[in-house]
């Protein structure tokens, strides 16, 4: 999910690419979510051509902070 501030929204269309400056990716009740900053700027580069496909979805991928990520990882033999 991406949520975008003020005019810039208007001019965004569906398949545009984006450079994006001054966003934030976070986790918001288990969905990635991206956001402009108050001062963050979009400029669009270019238009995908290709077809769009909605899997994989990752926003329903399981994401997990990065102390989780240790935390399951498998212990090296000789580790406490």
């Amino acid at each position: 999910m991406m949520n975008i501030w003020g005019d810039d929204g208007k001019h965004i269309r569906n398949g545009d690419i984006l450079r994006l400056e001054g966003a934030e990716a976070k986790l918001f009740k288990g969905f990635l979510q991206l956001t402009t900053t108050r001062y963050g700027k979009i400029r669009r580069v270019g238009e995908d051509t290709m077809v769009f496909q909605e899997s994989p979805n990752i926003s329903k991928m399981l994401w997990v902070t990065e102390e989780e990520s240790r935390a399951m990882a498998p212990k090296e033999e000789g580790q406490c």
